[in-house]
């Protein structure tokens, strides 16, 4: 056994049966990449052991048993980074309340299908800053105990059943409002990691192409307003809340989250206007308001960067967009009303003007008559 490995890469092979039990045996192994391979059955009982362990990938090796695979791992003291994407389709997502995972800082359970709601033991893993439980089928409410991580600043829940309003406690996430993220620690802990941020490659401030500070709430059934306190998150890069049944208006708070290339709330029941203050947020390279209840004028910047595609499906106006019956009528009125000032005006200059020329005339007859006499 080579007790000198630290990391061992055998992703995206045809490496079958279940996985090698003797893996423990490195003493210093670290870094463990099985991903893509056509593994079966549970992760083996002899990575109780693996003490070494500081990141795991299993992507996609037709595992089963999350339970079991949750229970076994979590002996690993060191294991920081957890990858477990496409495995335990439609299994439901165990909630023992022993689970404890004191050091991990990303954990991937996504497109498993998972069901059943998010469950309480995440809360204790405190040093969380990459959580990503998207595509699966998660129901009830996003627990309050989610904005409690101080650290977390890449959480993706979206294409899940969620329910309820965003919790608030989403809006003191400290990594995205007030402490400074360190990108080189990221490159540290994520050494082959699992897929690429959709819009990396269109971003502006890419100072890491895999995970920019992101908040991604899609695709569920949440409700309620958006909070005013999201302006608060000044270092949020990806900001999706689409497709859910959202309603009330957009923040002017909004315009505060400077840092943002990705804005989407499109596909919501939001209503009103859009504000002025989103001009501001200079750094926009993806936004979307489409297909809610939206009313009023585009603001002009915006218009200018983004198509008709962004703002389309609601009662908006602007250039390029049908003018807004409201406003033009709203226009008449004003027009009318100068106009009938201009005339009240003028009618008014002219009759003193006539009536101080009778005036006139008639103090003059006067005159000639007392000096005739």
């Amino acid at each position: 056994m080579m007790t000198s490995l630290t990391s061992l890469d055998l992703g995206s092979n045809e490496f079958n049966g279940s996985l090698p039990e003797n893996l423990p045996a490195c003493r210093n192994l670290r870094n463990v990449n099985l991903a893509r391979n056509p593994f079966h059955g549970q992760v083996p009982e002899s990575f109780k052991d693996f003490h070494s362990l500081f990141y795991l990938s299993l992507i996609n090796c037709r595992l089963v048993n999350l339970s079991s695979t949750l229970q076994i791992l979590q002996h690993c003291k060191n294991l920081t980074t957890l990858v477990l994407q496409y495995n335990f389709r439609g299994e439901m997502f165990p909630d023992h309340p022993g689970l404890h995972f004191e050091k991990l800082k990303v954990l991937n359970v996504a497109i498993c299908e998972l069901t059943g709601p998010m469950p309480s033991w995440l809360s204790k893993s405190t040093n969380l800053q990459v959580l990503d439980l998207s595509w699966n089928r998660l129901v009830e409410a996003i627990p309050n105990w989610i904005g409690g991580f101080t650290n977390l600043f890449y959480l993706d829940l979206s294409r899940n059943s969620f329910t309820g309003e965003i919790p608030k406690s989403l809006t003191r996430l400290q990594s995205l409002s007030s402490r400074d993220i360190s990108f080189d620690e990221q490159s540290l802990v994520f050494p082959f990691f699992f897929r690429r941020n959709e819009f990396a490659k269109r971003l502006l401030n890419n100072q890491s192409a895999e995970f920019l500070p992101t908040v991604k709430l899609s695709q569920n059934n949440l409700s309620g307003p958006i909070w005013e306190e999201f302006g608060n998150l000044k270092k949020l890069h990806v900001f999706d809340l689409s497709a859910n049944k959202l309603s009330g208006s957009i923040p002017t708070t909004l315009s505060k989250m400077k840092s943002l290339e990705v804005l989407d709330l499109s596909n919501n029941r939001i209503s009103g206007s859009i504000p002025e203050s989103l001009n501001n947020l200079t750094s926009l390279s993806k936004f979307s308001v489409a297909n809610n209840n939206l009313s009023g004028r585009i603001p002009s910047d915006l218009f200018q960067v983004f198509s008709g595609l962004s703002f389309e499906g609601n009662h908006l106006c602007g250039d390029g967009f049908p003018q807004c019956p409201l406003e033009t009528l709203d226009n008449k009125r004003s027009r009318t009303s100068d106009s009938d000032f201009v005339l009240d005006f003028s009618y008014g200059v002219a009759l003193g003007f006539g009536l101080s020329l009778v005036i006139v005339v008639l103090l003059t007859c006067s005159a000639f008559d007392l000096q005739g006499k």
